[in-house]
C-alpha cells in the first residue's frame, strides 16, 4: 500500500518549483507512504519473530458490538461522497455530522448543536479563512 502512493508520489517531486520555498507536492505522500512502508515492514518482522504465535484480527467480546457503527460510519463516510458529488458540501457535511451523531447515540440537543458548528467551522477555516472553494 505504502508504495502505491509511494511511487506517484516521488514523481510529483518532494522540492518546490518556486522560490516561495514550500514543500512540493508530493512532499506530504512521500512522508506517509514512507512511514506506511516502515510500520508495515516492522509488524512484518514482528510477525516473523512471534512465529505467527499472535493473531491480530482475533474478534474480542467487546468487540462485536462495535462491528455495527464501523460499518455504519464507513457507509456513512461513502455517503457524504456521494452527496458531495450531487449536494452543495455544507448540505452534505452537516447530513453527515448528523448521521455519525446519531450512530454514536449522543442526544438531538448535542447532534444538532454539534454539527452546526463544526460544519461552519469547517466553512469559515477553509472558504473564509484560506480562500478554498468547495466544489457545488
Amino acid at each position: 500500500m505504502g508504495v502505491w502512493f509511494l511511487i506517484p508520489g516521488i514523481g510529483l517531486g518532494m522540492s518546490s518549483s518556486t522560490i516561495s520555498g514550500v514543500p512540493g507536492a508530493g512532499f506530504f505522500p512521500v512522508i506517509v507512504s514512507s512511514a506506511v512502508i516502515l510500520f508495515g515492514l516492522a509488524l512484518f518482522v514482528k510477525g516473523l519473530k512471534d512465529n505467527g504465535k499472535f493473531a491480530y484480527f482475533e474478534m474480542d467480546e467487546e468487540q462485536r458490538p462495535n462491528i455495527r457503527p464501523l460499518l455504519l460510519t464507513v457507509c456513512a463516510i461513502l455517503a457524504f461522497f456521494i452527496l458531495w458529488k450531487l449536494i452543495h458540501f455544507v448540505v452534505a457535511a452537516l447530513a453527515f455530522c448528523m448521521f455519525v451523531n446519531w450512530i454514536y447515540h449522543r442526544s438531538w440537543k448535542y447532534n444538532l448543536l454539534f454539527s452546526i458548528i463544526f460544519v461552519a467551522l469547517i466553512y469559515g477555516i477553509f472558504n473564509l479563512g484560506l480562500k478554498v472553494q468547495f466544489a457545488i
